[in-house]
């Protein structure tokens, strides 16, 4: 057993002999082949001394160069083995790390004993031991700084899978956060809507039908004698008159006169409502076959009801303490202010709209509206306003009553047709 060990043990160290003389072989033979090449008539002891001192030279370069940028790099890379081996304190970097050292300092003790010998001594160093056996020991030194960038790449992805799984849970968190937060707030804004419309309660005007048996009251209202084609929505936003509506780049109201088009045209408002920044609101006056005086909308009763839909529309806005107890505040001065309150509702509500980039306003039958409401409206939100969000009011009216015929011929004379377009086709029986 001794025995073969032994003769393995030789084999190996033949083999490496073996290796090193061709490496030592493979070092020399371009210069040989030079020489070669160069020798005419040198003979053979020209052909020897050329080959020893062209040796010299190229070695001796050759090893200098090698030492200088082996020790350069080094110096470069000790720092940052430090400082990953105070980030990756693991088993495998430590065993990498040390073993570089190792044989780093085994480098700088070749490189110390090479650079103080004397020049005669480094000359002959050059031709017994070629610069190959100074490369196997880089060769090393760079096999272990290899093995180092390895480790040092797994350990790096190990840390940024761990990493992304952390984020992945906070983000999780977070969300879960943010959503018990907008639930709190969200708890907060209906709360503080049921106060402000027990406060307002006296004010709003509150239809005492549904939406589709509003339509088939003024259905029966405006309709035509039979076998007369009746004029709907449809046709109504087929006009130049609704284009230039819709298309105003000022805020413009346009004033339909006894068509049943208001549910109509607030359902097609309503597609740019399913966008940011957009509201719609409205109201419906026709509370009944006939109606008197006495029970016609009050123009207060009208804005604070468009005044509260805007806030239901957009509820963020009562999410500050402080803010809302504001407006409950400015809300009370509207019954303390007497005629003054129109006022200042109609302040309130311009305030309101600064909320918003566009809100459509649908009113239908502001004949039944007390008090000549299509004008402070126009004077108090449609033109006096510069900046702030557009507004498009879309407003259905019976031109039977000669006060409203009066009034809408008035403002038609008076306002600019960029803020008020009137489109009047009678079809109505009162």
């Amino acid at each position: 057993m001794t025995l073969a060990i032994r003769r393995q043990t030789l084999a190996q160290a033949d083999k490496a002999r073996q290796t090193v003389a061709t490496e030592f072989v493979g070092e020399f033979s371009g210069i040989i082949e030079i020489v070669k090449g160069a020798d005419q008539g040198y003979g053979g002891a020209g052909y020897t001394a050329l080959s020893v001192l062209l040796a010299v030279a190229v070695n001796t370069k050759r090893k200098d160069d090698l030492v200088s940028e082996a020790l350069n790099n080094l110096k470069r890379e000790y720092s940052r083995m430090v400082l990953l081996s105070e980030i990756y304190h693991t088993p495998m970097m430590s065993m990498y790390i040390t073993t570089v050292f190792k044989l780093g300092i085994e480098f700088m003790q070749e490189a110390i004993s090479h650079y103080s010998r004397p020049t005669w001594r480094r000359l002959w160093d050059a031709v017994v031991r070629p610069p190959f056996l100074l490369n196997r020991k880089v060769s090393e030194i760079s096999a272990a700084m290899i093995q180092i960038e390895k480790e040092r790449d797994t350990l790096l992805t190990k840390s940024v899978h761990v990493l992304h799984i952390k984020m992945d849970h906070m983000t999780e968190n977070v969300a879960q956060l943010q959503g018990d937060l907008d639930q709190i707030h969200t708890n907060d804004e209906k709360k503080r809507l049921v106060t402000l419309r027990s406060e307002l309660l006296r004010y709003l005007i509150q239809p005492n039908k549904t939406v589709d048996d509003y339509s088939r009251l003024l259905n029966g209202a405006f309709d035509l004698p039979p076998g007369l084609p009746r004029f709907g929505a449809d046709q109504v936003m087929q006009e130049k008159a609704y284009a230039a509506w819709k298309n105003s780049r000022s805020n413009c109201m346009l004033v339909v006169t006894a068509i049943e088009v208001a549910s109509a045209l607030k359902r097609e408002a309503s597609i740019d409502a399913a966008y940011g920044g957009v509201a719609v609101v409205d109201l419906y006056c026709q509370k009944a076959d006939f109606m008197t005086d006495k029970d016609q909308a009050t123009s207060l009763g009208v804005v604070v009801s468009l005044l509260f839909q805007l806030l239901e529309a957009n509820p963020s806005t009562l999410r500050d303490v402080s803010k809302f107890d504001s407006l409950r505040q400015r809300i009370a001065e509207v019954d303390g202010a007497g005629s003054r309150g129109l006022d200042v509702a109609f302040g309130l509500l311009s305030d309101i709209l600064g909320h918003f980039d566009l809100v459509y306003i649908v009113l239908d039958r502001v004949d039944r509206i007390r008090g000549d409401f299509l004008r402070i409206m126009l004077t108090r939100l449609m033109v006096s306003r510069r900046n702030g969000p557009k507004i498009r009011a879309f407003c259905v009216a019976c031109s039977n009553k000669e006060g409203m015929r009066k009034s809408l011929k008035e403002l038609e004379e008076e306002m600019d047709d960029k803020n008020l377009i009137l489109f009047q086709k009678d079809q109505s029986r009162f």
